[in-house]
């Protein structure tokens, strides 16, 4: 290179607002990589890391004038903190136009693990297929038979809900009922004294069908509205039980912890749920530290897959450029980061072979007592003890 300079690769990161401390995790490794930390990918020349703040991805229109307003930030690759439905709709955008490969660190819905109807897409979180296995081991292990479902009318509550009913159908667990609300997460609130007569319904057909364990699939903003009007029907109590899933991040991060709120608080006494791990291991635990420090605070949980997003990416480019000399197009990169491995703040990583998806961690159990959140047990699928437990569940 002329003048002994430093080639740099650009990768954009977009910055959902609504998420704001998960860049973080990507900023750290970027960082790191760019001063050859031995403890990541070893890779010749420098990343320039591109971020593109954004409030929401509701149509191609929408993610063509995300990138109108911000061309010069895209270049190389596109990861950041994109939900299944906003992967799905910039994925389809930038397949007919970018053409860029798109990543997510929050990403969780099963269709978005199909390479080949997603080829240049990957994620750095596990598939809902897996968290719907999950539960259902877990309803298995303390021999519950009935669930009722409350779930939103997108991406990530339908297939959840898909994945989960296939568990349960092994395990003979029972859906005594469900309900489906119109929940598209920022827009929740401005939805909700229009469906609020509705959900008043579902929830007294729940009661009146007797329903004591509840399972919600829909995002943060959403559920938290649910809780309160759950409360606000005198829905909670000791006959009463919550199975958290991935909302349950909410509740022990900087961006938002609505256990402050007494009605929340009390409706979710008691809930156990599960939830994607993250900083393990020595070098995790590390990363942790570091992030507490960058953001004045616990982070959000997926800010860790943010991290391992750039990790990732780094993995592939050192490989592509050390066999081509440069960087030769979409699918070379891709491929290479499908055949890369490394131990990141998430754990082993490693894609799935034939698919968009990384291989199982398994996850952390969590019960809520009081206002505190405790990890109490785990869901180790590759185990011989796949569901195990460490500390005390306080039940409601």
């Amino acid at each position: 290179l002329p003048n002994g300079s430093i080639y740099s690769y650009g990768v954009t990161f977009m910055d959902r607002a609504s998420a704001p401390t998960r860049k973080f995790g990507f900023m750290l490794a970027i960082d790191k990589i760019n001063k050859g930390d031995t403890n990541y990918p070893d890779l010749k020349y420098k990343l320039k890391a591109n971020y593109v703040t954004f409030t929401s991805i509701s149509s191609e229109e929408a993610a063509n004038q995300i990138y109108t307003d911000n061309k010069d930030k895209f270049e190389t690759i596109v990861a950041g903190s994109l939900t299944s439905g906003q992967s799905a709709t910039f994925y389809k955008w930038s397949d007919n136009n970018i053409q860029l490969p798109v990543m997510s660190d929050s990403a969780t819905a099963v269709p978005l693990g199909d390479s080949d109807t997603y080829p240049y897409f990957l994620r750095a979180p596990q598939s809902d297929d897996f968290q719907g296995e999950a539960l259902g081991f877990l309803i298995n292990y303390f021999d519950w038979k009935e669930v009722c479902i409350m779930y939103s009318q997108n991406t990530y509550g339908i297939e959840l809900h898909k994945a989960s009913q296939k568990s349960f159908g092994s395990f003979g667990i029972q859906i005594k009922n469900e309900a489906k609300y119109r929940g598209y997460d920022a827009n929740f609130r401005e939805n909700i004294a229009a469906t609020r007569s509705h959900l008043i319904d579902a929830f007294e057909n729940m009661r009146e069908n007797r329903c004591r364990i509840f399972v919600f699939y829909g995002t943060i903003s959403n559920v938290e509205e649910l809780l309160v009007l759950q409360y606000d029907l005198k829905m909670h109590g000791a006959k009463f039980l919550h199975l958290g899933t991935e909302w349950m991040g909410s509740l022990f991060t900087k961006e938002q912890s609505f256990l402050r709120e007494t009605k929340i608080a009390t409706t979710l006494k008691g809930t156990i749920g599960l939830f994607p791990p993250a900083y393990i291991g020595e070098f995790g635990r590390r990363v942790n530290n570091e992030l507490i420090l960058m953001v004045g605070g616990k982070p959000s949980i997926f800010a860790y897959y943010a991290h391992d997003e750039a990790m990732l990416i780094a993995s592939g480019i050192s490989q592509v450029v050390k066999e081509n000399g440069t960087l030769d197009g979409r699918e070379t990169l891709v491929n290479a980061m499908r055949s890369s491995s490394f131990t990141g703040a998430t754990g082993n990583f490693q894609i799935q072979n034939g698919k968009n998806d990384r291989e199982t961690i398994g996850f952390d159990i969590y019960n809520v007592q009081g206002k505190e959140v405790v990890r109490v047990g785990s869901y180790s699928p590759d185990s011989t003890e796949i569901i195990s437990f460490y500390d005390e569940i306080i039940w409601p």
